[in-house]
């Protein structure tokens, strides 16, 4: 009894501090249907937006004139910079950054988002002696990134709809 008393003092507490489950936006119902354009919603950045987007109720359509806002990429750039150089002359340390600009807009034009910038930065360290785990490991990194850049993205939209 006391233990069933206590799981819903806690839910209580969780729903009424406005706890969300991450990626869950309010997204605005211009957004009911939308179509992604500039990128590919097969792998990556758009791949990521697309399972947030049909997470929080979203119908995605194929061609912009079926959607209520077109969501359009206009860069998404990846690059890596060196940080550092060891005594040896080697990279040990690399910054990656990735950058996504985007605009959205409504059929109505009840929604309208101008460009937007985001950028995103990771360090690296770098172990010339094990190419195959670094490469893998900047692999996992630049994923970690897309991921983050979709929930902004997400979260910008969310937000323009206010």
């Amino acid at each position: 009894m006391m233990r069933s008393i206590f799981v819903l003092l806690c839910a209580l507490s969780l729903a009424a501090c406005g706890f969300q489950l991450r990626g869950q936006a309010d997204l605005p119902p211009q957004m009911a249907r939308t179509h992604i354009a500039g990128t590919s919603t097969d792998e990556g950045l758009g791949l990521e937006l697309v399972r947030l987007l049909k997470a929080n109720g979203v119908t995605l359509v194929s061609a912009s004139e079926e959607a209520g806002t077109v969501v359009t990429f206009t860069r998404i750039n990846a690059t890596r910079k060196v940080l550092s150089v060891g005594d040896t002359a080697k990279v040990r340390e690399y910054e990656l950054i990735l950058t996504v600009s985007f605009r959205a807009a409504s059929r109505d034009e009840s929604l309208v988002f101008e460009d937007q910038t985001l950028t995103l930065t990771r360090r690296h360290l770098h172990d010339p002696t094990s190419v195959l785990g670094s490469s893998q490991t900047e692999s996992v990194l630049r994923e970690d990134m897309e991921r983050d850049a979709a929930q902004l993205v997400l979260y910008r939209l969310a937000a323009a709809g206010r």
